[in-house]
């Protein structure tokens, strides 16, 4: 989704195998602000059931389109999600309550940690605190698998446990950064969660209002490997640079923007990182960009401190056992032009975030965060503290925020926000004559979603839908959403189809799902990727006269 006005404009939208006919804009109870139902499409429909009338000419590579300010970043510096510094206004969102079951994989093993408790100092950091326990936010979870959306700083409620989030897990709370004068929520939000990943992997969000909804150009990431020696940044997205890969020894995807060692991380030490970023994403070339030809230095240190957090604008004070790590410009303090500084704590994982740089006449910035601004010849210039908790009455599904760093939502503008017309095609006609209609509406909550219905009484496989190439994606995946129904319930019916390069269905896994006016999240059960498979196609079949809002849609891979 993406907080702008669209206005009216028509959008032409994909509609393989439809004939032509003029239809009626969607009637929904949000006002359209891009109708996409009424095109003039002249291929003709030649079996709509149930498969999904899949046609080979279909388009196979179709892909979201990112727009960005052009605005560079320093290729080895690691955003937090704005260019400059500044901060844009945000709203305080309620979302709708949902009955979304706890996905809770069975056969993880018990890693439920003891309570942060009030005795001694808060959620201690101890010779036996793990690099993942540093890096993972926690959650209190019940005996029913149940995920509460208490602050995990305090003893959860009775009957429940604290433990660091799993794969899978969706999330009940989010961190966001302080509150601002009229703005209990803050600018971003920020939320640390395991991937599977091509190894362990750990996703640190930048999202700013509306919250919840990835928008390309605003939102992005640091994604962690935890793979080696020591835990490192390998992928990073900000609005400036778009996504970058930071490259270590030998080209690969570990070691690079160092953070904490994978051993023992609460013991001080320092070493010089060797990396290099490259900027893929605005220069158009494949993930994950073209090995450097030389990598650049910087002097890294990490140690263990006692640190206040929160208490800005009202919010609550924390002091938390923290890891502190320091990333400097260069190799070696001395001269460094600046410091990028990362807190991490047991309880919150990637807690803070500063940007310090070497001046003598750049004006600090106290705004954001407690602490001092001025260190020796460095002015703190930036800084995010994500403790102010933010429930969420309907748990965000960790899969649906994309990076390709660690296997994230493989669908192009799941939130409909960036181009529709280029990503999402619609098939069939109702009895009547008309084609399937497809419109983006305001979500009510600053951001935007899709209304599609099937323009009267539906025809056998109706739909709208997105193909999907492989490109050499293996494993176990699932997928889902968020819908909703207008004036009363209906039924969908989720599928994703295989298929082979002579575009043969070689599998088809479906979830047939009642919804009502009232939002609810849907998850799939895992499906295995075919070895014949080289294209996917997700589809929304419109199985109901209702008009059917859809939001948050995800594929994405959930194990091996």
């Amino acid at each position: 989704m993406r907080a702008r006005s669209l206005g009216w404009t028509v959008l032409a939208l994909v509609a393989t195998g439809c004939a032509a006919a003029t239809a009626p804009p969607v009637t929904s109870g949000d006002a359209a602000v891009t109708d996409l139902g009424a095109t003039d499409d002249t291929a003709v429909l030649d079996a709509p059931d149930d498969l999904g009338a899949i046609d080979a000419a279909a388009p196979t590579d179709a892909v979201a389109v990112l727009d960005a300010p052009t605005v560079d970043a320093p290729a080895d510096v690691a955003l937090d999600g704005s260019v400059d510094g500044s901060v844009d206004a945000a709203r305080d969102v309620v979302l709708p309550t949902a009955d979304v079951a706890p996905d809770v994989p069975p056969d993880v093993p018990a890693d439920v940690v003891a309570p942060c408790g009030p005795a001694g100092l808060p959620c201690a950091i101890t010779t036996a605190t793990t690099t993942n326990d540093l890096l993972v936010q926690d959650v209190c979870v019940t005996a029913a698998g149940v995920l509460l959306p208490d602050d995990p700083i305090d003893a959860c409620p009775a009957g429940s446990q604290r433990r660091d989030l799993r794969v899978g897990d969706a999330l009940p709370y989010h961190r966001h950064d302080q509150p601002g004068t009229g703005v209990p929520a803050g600018y971003q939000r920020h939320d640390s969660f395991p991937r599977p990943g091509a190894g362990a992997r750990v996703v640190h969000t930048f999202d700013f209002a509306p919250f919840g909804q990835f928008d390309a150009s605003g939102d992005g990431y640091d994604v962690a490997e935890v793979d080696g020696e020591m835990a490192s940044i390998i992928g990073t997205r900000d609005p400036g640079g778009l996504a970058q890969t930071f490259f270590g020894n030998g080209c690969a995807l570990d070691d690079a923007w160092l953070l904490l060692p994978t051993t023992q991380p609460s013991t001080a030490g320092s070493r010089i990182a060797a990396l290099r970023g490259v900027g893929w994403e605005r220069a158009g070339t494949p993930f994950p960009g073209t090995c450097p030809t030389g990598l650049d230095a910087a002097y890294t240190q990490w140690s263990h401190a006692a640190v206040t957090y929160g208490g800005i604008n009202g919010s609550r004070a924390k002091t938390l056992d923290s890891v502190v790590t320091d990333h400097y410009g260069g190799n070696s303090i001395a001269t460094a032009d600046h410091i990028e500084r990362f807190y991490f704590t047991t309880v919150y994982g990637l807690t803070r975030w500063e940007r310090w740089q070497r001046s003598d006449t750049v004006t600090p910035r106290s705004e954001g965060c407690n602490g001092a601004v001025l260190e020796g010849p460095f002015r703190r210039v930036d800084c995010r503290d994500w403790t102010n908790i933010q429930p969420d009455a309907r748990p965000y599904p960790t899969e649906a925020w994309p990076t390709p760093y660690a296997d994230g939502n493989i669908l192009g503008d799941g939130d409909f926000g960036a181009n529709p017309g280029n990503t999402w095609g619609r098939l069939g006609m109702s009895v009547e004559g008309s084609l399937t209609n497809f419109s983006v509406v305001d979500d009510g909550a600053g951001g935007t979603e899709a209304a599609t219905n099937c323009g009267g009484t539906c025809s056998p496989g109706q739909c709208i839908y997105q193909d999907l190439p492989r490109n050499g994606l293996n494993g176990t995946y699932r997928f889902g959403g968020a819908f909703h129904a207008e004036g009363g319930s209906g039924a969908i019916e989720l599928v994703v189809f295989q298929r082979d390069a002579a575009a043969a269905i070689v599998s088809r896994d479906a979830m047939s799902v009642t919804i009502d006016t009232a939002t609810r999240r849907v998850l799939s059960p895992p499906f295995t990727l075919d070895a014949r498979t080289t294209q996917l196609r997700f589809t929304i079949y419109l199985n109901t006269p209702r008009t059917v809002h859809a939001d948050d849609l995800w594929v994405a891979r959930t194990g091996p």
